[in-house]
């Protein structure tokens, strides 16, 4: 869905939404339905530990269909070059189905887009908002990332299965709560209800309703997931992670998608070791620089660490508190504040100075405040 709408300083353009959201446990066969009537052919690209989970769903719904279908792996980074290696795959297909994680996801909708072709996305976790967004992110082979590409339109629809999202690890849903919770610090920080246009506005509150809603929901969710046990937390969490989160920024625009906790996690990528945690789990360090930034109530700080904790990020943000005590910043620092970061929208100057000092406080926060653990290297992150 595209919106185009004059706001107070100039034309903008809005791409909210994809043109089909399926949910439920027939989204997937509903899906392949849809792309058979686009064409005979398609790509379909994925992570490889991804793919071990989502086979048996994607194939029993290709299965079902006149769809001949050939398979692509990421195999690591969303680089220029693995873009290029997809798309010529890609050539003589009808359409591109991406199925795994953010990164599979980013790189199914890029090479649409060079191709010109329809995007399809079913993700198998819900660590992010990949599957909605017409955004793309690009790395280097280590991971650093290196910018964020707009896309022409979002993926033309997305199959999201709460069945399937749930066989992905505990780990993965608790780094995308701190992504989709950002939404909210991030817009929060930004909004100025005087200037905005409605459309922003109402992604504020949006945000607001999505932060409520995974505050009072997200302890049970992963409860649930721990156990094995789907209920309705897990699946409302599920949903606001991969889709409402998506909605809010494609709606609100840079504002609600991205300000200084993204740019620190973007610049968090850029240090040794970047690839032993998660998107969201750098999200979270990022929201806690936020909020020291912005020089919130230790109270609200603490409180939120508290529910990081609860949620299961403790080991990832230890790791990264222990990480970034003893590797030299500069890097993170540098990235975070080139000139062209999201993290000039916080109201407030910024410089070296303020950013590492609000790093060494949060280290310090976590350091007193959470439990010494370190977690599990992810080898790779798809």
């Amino acid at each position: 869905m595209t919106i185009n709408t004059l706001a107070m300083t100039g034309t903008r353009r809005l791409l909210i939404a994809p043109s089909c959201v399926l949910l439920g446990p027939t989204a997937l066969a509903k899906l392949t339905d849809m792309v058979a009537k686009v064409g005979n052919r398609v790509l379909i690209v994925q992570g490889e530990v991804a793919w071990k989970l989502a086979e048996q769903y994607v194939v029993a719904a290709l299965n079902a269909t006149s769809l001949a279908f050939e398979t692509a792996f990421l195999g690591g980074e969303v680089t220029e070059a693995a873009i290029e290696r997809l798309c010529i795959a890609a050539r003589g297909m009808d359409a591109i189905i991406g199925v795994g994680g953010g990164k599979v996801l980013d790189a199914s909708k890029l090479i649409a887009q060079r191709l010109q072709l329809p995007a399809f996305t079913i993700p198998t976790s819900a660590a992010t908002c990949a599957a909605w967004t017409a955004l793309a992110n690009l790395y280097t082979d280590n991971g650093a990332w290196l910018y964020g590409e707009l896309l022409d339109c979002p993926p033309q629809a997305v199959a999201l299965d709460c069945n399937l999202v749930a066989t992905a690890p505990v780990r993965l849903l608790a780094s995308g709560i701190a992504d989709a919770m950002a939404k909210w610090y991030e817009a929060a920080s930004t909004m100025d209800a005087t200037r905005a246009d409605a459309f922003t506005l109402a992604a504020g509150e949006l945000a607001h309703h999505l932060h409520k809603q995974l505050v009072r929901h997200a302890k049970a969710a992963v409860s649930e997931l721990r156990r094995q046990d789907s209920g309705e937390a897990l699946r409302r969490v599920i949903e606001i992670n991969v889709l409402l989160a998506g909605a809010v920024g494609e709606m609100g625009g840079p504002a609600c998608r991205s300000v200084a906790a993204h740019a620190v996690a973007n610049g968090l990528t850029h240090l040794p070791g970047n690839r032993r945690s998660y998107h969201g789990e750098k999200v979270a360090f990022g929201i806690l620089v936020q909020l020291v930034l912005q020089d919130r109530p230790l109270g609200e700080i603490e409180e939120l660490i508290d529910f990081f904790n609860d949620i299961g990020l403790s080991p990832a943000l230890n790791d990264l508190a222990v990480a970034l005590s003893q590797n030299d910043l500069q890097p993170a620092i540098t990235v975070a504040l080139q000139e062209d970061s999201s993290i000039y929208a916080l109201p407030i100057p910024i410089d070296e100075v303020m950013l590492s000092r609000a790093i060494s406080e949060v280290n310090g926060l976590l350091r007193t405040q959470l439990p010494v653990a370190r977690p599990e290297i992810a080898s790779r992150i798809d």
